[in-house]
């Protein structure tokens, strides 16, 4: 976000984990008024009389709850929340009510690379941990896993990315308690790359960013309806049908670009100190 924001705002991370005290950390802050945003496990574990300490210098604090569960979370000492999924916010603000709760979107690998344009035909890859891959057996010829569960693994993983036009997204069925909102992560790296993504028509905020009639939305997470939509894909590769997911992919890439994120990121800034 930096080079659209930085002739608005100063923005500057502050590490707060084993090595360094969380309260300490936390009231280093305090010596002039900050819009404070936790992230991760911090606010978890930060307490009530540190984030009323912050409160006392005139800083604004608040949560992002990316990757984290938000019921776990007593929101009564923050002043907002932000939450990084669609479906996220609609219950955030029914957790946390007359508090702010803003949505700031997740973004893509800034490494990768659009996709080559010469494809004969579909070409699919599964980009993660495999593990969390649901994987029919009829298609593991068809599609290439690519292991990324270290940066250095990504980092291998990035490199041979380009060569492949349709990524696949079907994960397995979550279990335990609760549900952690998870940002469309897998399809905004598509979008980065340029290509086209088969996916659950349940997965968070798949259908508020691609839209209901996406071609490749999975209803289910059975085989057939799994086989059936990559063999639509497949059969239909560069169809008007296959030009119509790229439109949507498309808008897609311009609705998380780092400037339209930095937008939203200042939006928050601006709605918290109004």
């Amino acid at each position: 976000m930096a080079p659209y924001v930085s002739d608005k705002a100063v923005i500057r991370s502050a590490e707060i984990g084993p090595s360094l005290p969380l309260i300490g950390g936390a009231r280093s802050l305090c010596q002039q008024s900050h819009v404070v945003i936790l992230t991760k496990h911090a606010a978890e574990r930060i307490s009530a009389d540190v984030v009323a300490d912050l409160r006392r210098t005139g800083s604004i604090v608040g949560v992002d709850h990316v990757d984290s569960d938000f019921s776990k979370i007593d929101g009564k000492p923050f002043d907002f929340h932000i939450s990084a999924t669609q479906a996220g916010k609609a219950e955030m603000e029914e957790r946390f009510r007359n508090q702010p709760v803003f949505r700031l979107d997740h973004h893509a690998d800034p490494r990768i690379r659009q996709v080559h344009t010469d494809f004969p035909g579909l070409s699919a890859v599964y980009l993660g941990k495999p593990a969390n891959c649901r994987l029919p057996p009829g298609l593991s010829s068809e599609v290439t896993m690519l292991r990324a569960v270290t940066n250095p693994q990504m980092e291998v993983a990035l490199r041979t990315l380009s060569a492949f036009n349709f990524h696949y997204a079907m994960r397995s069925v979550e279990s335990g308690e609760g549900h952690i909102y998870k940002p469309f992560t897998k399809g905004f790296n598509s979008a980065a790359a340029g290509a086209n993504i088969l996916v659950g028509r349940d997965t968070d905020d798949a259908t508020h960013f691609l839209g209901s009639d996406y071609p490749y939305l999975v209803s289910g997470n059975d085989d057939k309806s799994i086989y059936d939509t990559y063999n639509r894909a497949k059969d239909g590769f560069n169809s008007p049908e296959w030009h119509r997911g790229l439109d949507a992919i498309r808008a897609l890439r311009d609705s998380v670009s780092p400037r339209a994120i930095a937008e939203q990121f200042m939006y928050i800034l601006q709605s918290l100190r109004s």
